[in-house]
């Protein structure tokens, strides 16, 4: 999913805004907005779990709603 995701961003036309960006240890909390030439996302938030340099582990969420 998350490569879908970042090949979706990579698209001409993709724009992200980071809204909150927490970091503690080997965790990363963020909640963001953007939109993508298939896709308006108007809410999402990602929490990464990081160890030795590597995410060994993922959650996304996010409020998705298609370009017409």
């Amino acid at each position: 999913m998350f490569q879908k995701l970042l090949a979706e961003f990579g698209k001409p036309g993709g724009l992200e805004t980071v809204r909150t960006a927490v970091f503690d240890g080997d965790y990363a909390y963020l909640i963001w907005s953007g939109e993508t030439a298939d896709n308006y996302y108007e809410f999402a938030t990602d929490t990464f779990v990081v160890r030795d340099g590597k995410i060994v582990a993922q959650s996304f969420a996010a409020k998705v709603a298609p370009k017409r």
